[in-house]
Formats: C-alpha cells, sequence, structure tokens
C-alpha cells in the first residue's frame, strides 16, 4: 500500500506540473510579440516575417508556408498561484524539471525577461557598411576579433538584442536580421526604398527599424537556448543617415525609362552610375553602358533598351565617400 501511494503521488506530480519550492515548470510556444516583451518592451511592429529558409536552419522557430511566426517550446516558470490559473492551460507542456534557464509567466499572461547566466565579451570589433556596400538590408553590421561560432552553440541562438546609448532596444531575428547560427553579421533595413538584392523578393521590415537612424548600438545581446546568454559590449557604432534612390516598378518594353526619385539630405551628389545588374545574388549580369543601358543625369533617368523581366540593381557612385556611401536601387520589370 505504501508503494502504492507513493507511486500515485509521483503520477499526480507529473500530470499537474511540476513543483519545485512552490514554482512550476513548463515549455510554450511564443509569437515574436510575447518572446521579446520582457526584453524590450515595446513590441508593436515584431508580426510574422516571410522566409523561405528560417524552418531549416533555426529548428526552434515556428514556420507555417514560409511565415516565421515566433520560437517554439521556449521555457517557462511560474508561480503556484499563477500555476493555479494555467493548470488546464493547453498551450503549456508541464515538465518535470527544474529549469535553470526560463522566463517567468506573470499574473496577467504576459512574460518576462529570460533569467540565465551571462558572459560578456568586451574585445570585438564592429564594421558597419551601408548603402550599395551592404550585403544585407540597408546596413551591414561584421563582428570580428571574437568566434561566436565557437562561443555560441548554432542550434540554440534564439534571437538577439541591439542596445543603443539612449537606452533603446531592437529585437533581431533569424533569416531577417541575421543568417549565419552565430549572427556575425547582422542587416539592418530602415527605409521601403531596400529591394532585396539577391533576387527573393523577400520585403524586409524597415518600418521596425526606422528609428535606430542616427543612434550609436553599444551592446548585442545573443539570447542562448540552455547556455550563457552572450554581451558584445565596450563599443559605439553609430548608424547613420544616408541617401537613397528609388524607382517604380515598371512592364518590360524596348527603350524603357525608369526615373530615380532621391532623397539626399548630405553634401555628396549622384550623378554617376557604377553599375547596372540584372537578376540578384551571384547570378547577376553586369549590364553594358551605351549598349544595354544610358543614364542621364539631368533627370535621373536610366533608359534599358531591351529589358527582360525580373530584378535591376542600379549602382549610383557618391561625389565624396566620406560623407556619403555609393548607394543600390532596385525595382523589378514585369
Amino acid at each position: 500500500m505504501k508503494r502504492l501511494n507513493i507511486l500515485l503521488f509521483i503520477l499526480i506530480f507529473v500530470l499537474s506540473g511540476s513543483a519545485f519550492a512552490d514554482y512550476h515548470y513548463a515549455t510554450t510556444d511564443m509569437t515574436w510579440k510575447e518572446f521579446y516583451a520582457g526584453e524590450i518592451g515595446d513590441t508593436e511592429n515584431l508580426d510574422a516575417y516571410t522566409s523561405a529558409t528560417v524552418g531549416k536552419r533555426f529548428p526552434d522557430i515556428i514556420t507555417d508556408n514560409n511565415s516565421a511566426a515566433g520560437i517554439r517550446a521556449v521555457q517557462v516558470r511560474m508561480s503556484e498561484e499563477v500555476y493555479k490559473k494555467n493548470i488546464s492551460n493547453s498551450r503549456y507542456v508541464w515538465s518535470d524539471k527544474k529549469f535553470n534557464e526560463y522566463k517567468e509567466v506573470n499574473e496577467d499572461g504576459t512574460f518576462g525577461a529570460m533569467v540565465t547566466t551571462l558572459k560578456e565579451i568586451k574585445d570585438a570589433k564592429l564594421t558597419l557598411a551601408s548603402g550599395a556596400g551592404a550585403a544585407w538590408g540597408s546596413y551591414t553590421i561584421k563582428i570580428n576579433g571574437v568566434d561566436l561560432s565557437s562561443i555560441i552553440p548554432t542550434e540554440n541562438l534564439l534571437g538577439a538584442i541591439l542596445e543603443t546609448t539612449d537606452g533603446s532596444r531592437y529585437a533581431l531575428r533569424p533569416a531577417e536580421n541575421y543568417w549565419r547560427k552565430s549572427a556575425a553579421e547582422i542587416g539592418l533595413t530602415v527605409d521601403d526604398a531596400y529591394v532585396e538584392i539577391h533576387g527573393t523578393g523577400v520585403v524586409r521590415d524597415y518600418k521596425y527599424f526606422a528609428g535606430i537612424v542616427g543612434k550609436s548600438i553599444n551592446k548585442i545581446i545573443y539570447l542562448v537556448k540552455n547556455a550563457d546568454d552572450v554581451i558584445l559590449s565596450g563599443f559605439e557604432l553609430k548608424i547613420p543617415k544616408i541617401p537613397t534612390a528609388r524607382a517604380e516598378n515598371l512592364t518590360a518594353k524596348e527603350n524603357l525609362e525608369v526615373k530615380f526619385d532621391f532623397s539626399n539630405d548630405t553634401e555628396a551628389a549622384y550623378t554617376e552610375v557604377l553599375t547596372v545588374l540584372q537578376g540578384g545574388g551571384k547570378k547577376a549580369e553586369v549590364l553594358k553602358d551605351e549598349t544595354d543601358y544610358i543614364y542621364d543625369p539631368a533627370d535621373m533617368t536610366l533608359t534599358l533598351k531591351a529589358p527582360k523581366a525580373g530584378l535591376y540593381q542600379v549602382i549610383f557612385k557618391s561625389s565624396d565617400e566620406n560623407t556619403a556611401p555609393n548607394i543600390r536601387a532596385g525595382f523589378y520589370v514585369k
């Protein structure tokens, strides 16, 4: 009978959720807004986004038809009082293990910041590429001087945060802002003039990062599953405002005229075209001046003599690269 009572107790314990010193532990799927709320506060624009590769490269991301909606099986802890309110809540998978890393479930059902251990690194070197020099987005940040892949378990990177000197925080998400699992290269899109240069057709979430222009980043925080979160600090990297050029998507025809609209608050001028590309990524074809196109700087119009359907990229040369970078404009021909 005594043994039966012990087994019955264990069964009730497992079914009802595990209690350790009046706390209960579980896992639950979270949207981006739920996951980042405790870390950054304002998550209004953190909606699902489109990516064809995020589910393959980042197994913890919730995907549905190439839409990245959030993070699966996040570890949480709740007090006895909160547990009683959620004992029948089907979103939670109760655990008989005590987690060393977790988000606290608040009484209103929201989630706090990740409770974990931290590892701070102060010898990282950051470089910034912008405009036509950015491989991803309006700006590309490269992290050098530290091998993040040896510090962060690549399969366990849940997300990351940029912090600026004024205390603002911005959430980074896989295949939207970083593509390698160690996140040693970060892309930020801040303007609707940006067209995905690799030919994917994906529209980056430019509105979310628009407010970071003019600020200086002084921390990058990596949220790592079941390991130390990693903080890079000891630097200041300013995100300068850069000029942009826009062109409407057009329908293919002989001698197609493409009119560019420039937004430029700098002293640099953009009267010269460096390169015109047809296509995206490594397969992009470099077009020939006079043979394939003509650019008239007087009215900022590019004439494509025999355009094909697809992506076009035009790189404009800055008259003063110390003031502003070369910039890239993209548009589609149907």
